[in-house]
């Protein structure tokens, strides 16, 4: 992310510096208190502790859906592609607004100009990323290197 003092020239630096060292940056386009990725993981803290604390499950169980659901599959997808290969543009517009707007009123920290954006653009009718070999094959290709994950991490030689 840029500071305001930051020039585009030394931002691209800084990047292609990172690329070259083996990391994977990323550009934030926008400057927000906490840096983007720990906000996300802190919204996922915040509901783990509700649903532990509303009773829904034990921490053991929480963190056990956590680790190897969502938390696994992750490496493969984020929560935008997901709704990509779950077709989420290709449901009726009234059970899509129900779906995305029980998620944003669960979130009272959203202003009306971000609600109004989010629920915008999912009425677009359109993924959210461009898939140049298709949808089915970017889904195909997710697929397998979950599978080998799950093998590399899970196959035990032998059994």
């Amino acid at each position: 992310m840029k500071g305001p003092g930051t020039s585009d020239e030394t931002f691209n630096i800084i990047y292609n510096l990172m690329k070259k060292a083996g990391k994977v940056p990323i550009h934030v386009l926008k400057e927000r208190p906490g840096y983007l990725l720990n906000r996300i993981q802190a919204a996922t803290r915040q509901e783990a502790m509700r649903a532990w604390a509303e009773g829904v499950a034990t921490a053991e169980t929480i963190e056990l859906g956590i680790i190897t659901t969502f938390g696994f599959r992750m490496p493969h997808e984020g929560p935008l592609k997901h709704y990509d290969f779950a077709g989420i543009w290709e449901w009726p517009g009234e059970l899509r607004m129900n779906i995305v707007s029980k998620q944003i009123s669960d979130n009272s920290q959203l202003s009306p100009e971000t609600t109004d954006k989010i629920r915008g653009r999912l009425m677009q009718n359109k993924p959210w990323f461009n898939y140049p070999e298709g949808q089915q094959k970017a889904i195909e290709e997710r697929d397998r290197e979950f599978a080998r994950r799950l093998r590399e991490l899970y196959w035990q030689k032998g059994k």
